[in-house]
């Protein structure tokens, strides 16, 4: 148990690297020479606490004590250490990064200290964050777990703007991972689901993998409108039931299901679980919710900024779609 529980806890420890990687943004320092002179000036470690704290805790994990010390600096790069004690179910995580900041860019790699992760590195301009791709009808992917509050609360904003404007494509897929959990078949069905030699587990918990399984098969042999109408009635009776277990969660998804016509055992087909991992957890998605738009990025908080999502989408079409300025702002 012990061993399990530690690769339990290096699992939160890659999600939140994998949150961190994805959207850490300026944290306010300000260059004051050119790009290729040697010397920069750093931001302070306090104003680097204070924005990986409010990262951290709109990821929805609970912050004991961070430190954050700065490590020097390289060509235009500040260099600094952060570890994290952080609570997620009543447990006690602990997180090293090495976090690279520069004043006017976006960092979107940091090293894991303790594994020695090689540095993949990629900065860009902010004004250029989102470089569109322009099709007649941009394909959405939204990257998300079922009973996840921030995919949840993100698929409603996304689906109410497709609703009612219906010039593009999403399609939902679940974040789901078998690596990092030495189980057998026997102790993998109290955590997840034993196929083909491996244990599949979602962070929520079994009953939010098998929810995942069979809301995906739903997608893919129906489409996107019949899926979305399925899961967004569910999310609402689950907004009317909200103190209950897993186990009644799960329950309630059948008799939603049932309600709608649908067999639960036509629609838990497991071999998409190879495919679902293999387009999530090891392409390093791993938080959720994650956008993207004809394959490039969305860099936008769907929950805090919806309005430059939904600008996004519309930057990547060639139609023009009169609803647009109206979702925009513009």
């Amino acid at each position: 148990m012990k061993n399990m529980n530690k690769k339990i806890s290096e699992h939160y420890m890659y999600l939140v690297i994998a949150v961190i990687a994805a959207v850490i943004g300026v944290i306010g320092a300000k260059l004051f020479l050119e790009p290729h002179n040697v010397h920069v000036q750093c931001t302070s470690p306090e104003k680097v606490t204070k924005f990986l704290s409010k990262l951290y805790t709109s990821a929805g994990y609970t912050i004991k004590n961070i430190s954050v010390s700065n490590v020097g600096s390289d060509k235009n790069i500040c260099w600094y250490d952060v570890t994290t004690y952080f609570e997620m179910a009543n447990t006690t995580y602990k997180s090293i990064l090495k976090v690279p900041v520069v004043g006017e860019y976006v960092i979107l790699r940091g090293i894991d200290i303790e594994n020695d992760t090689p540095l993949e590195l990629k900065v860009e301009k902010l004004e250029a964050l989102f470089k569109p791709v322009k099709t007649e009808r941009p394909k959405v992917k939204l990257y998300l777990m079922s009973l996840c509050p921030f995919g949840t609360r993100a698929f409603e904003e996304l689906y109410k703007f497709y609703s009612n404007t219906k010039f593009f494509d999403i399609e939902p897929i679940f974040i789901v991972s078998s690596t990092g959990i030495p189980l057998n078949e026997t102790t993998c069905k109290e955590v997840g689901v034993w196929y083909n030699g491996k244990c599949y587990t979602s962070l929520h918990g079994k009953e939010e993998l098998l929810i995942d399984i069979v809301l995906y098969n739903i997608y893919r042999k129906h489409g996107f409108d019949t899926f979305s109408k399925v899961y967004m009635k569910f999310l609402d009776v689950l907004k009317k039931n909200n103190n209950i277990t897993y186990a009644q969660i799960y329950d309630l998804f059948k008799n939603v299901l049932s309600e709608e016509g649908y067999n639960i055992d036509d629609y838990l087909d497991l071999s998409i679980l190879p495919e679902l991992e293999q387009n999530t957890v090891l392409k390093g998605i791993t938080a959720s919710p994650i956008i993207y738009v004809n394959d490039v990025r969305v860099p936008y908080n769907p929950l805090q900024e919806p309005a430059k999502v939904y600008g996004a989408i519309c930057a990547s079409t060639t139609t023009e779609v009169p609803e647009c300025d109206r979702y925009t702002g513009k």
